[in-house]
């Protein structure tokens, strides 16, 4: 339950944000907390305009109290 208030209250920083390149070739992202410490890593994309897209979808959603079925 803290982790998901963790995110509400972190995403919509963009200092939150770790950009981060893989060794393959790939990219993804790592959102902290104001201590610094992680609370969520994306998954690996092809590219960085995917990451970045990623990011801003994470910075105007993730602060939503509404659950869905992804499904």
């Amino acid at each position: 339950m803290y982790g998901v208030a963790s995110v509400q209250k972190n995403c919509a920083l963009d200092q939150r944000y770790d950009q981060l390149n893989a060794v393959d070739g790939g990219c993804y992202f790592n959102l902290k907390a104001g201590n610094h410490q992680v609370i969520g890593t994306s998954s690996m994309f092809p590219d960085t305009a995917q990451r970045d897209a990623a990011i801003a979808a994470t910075m105007s959603c993730g602060v939503s109290t509404e659950v869905r079925n992804a499904g």
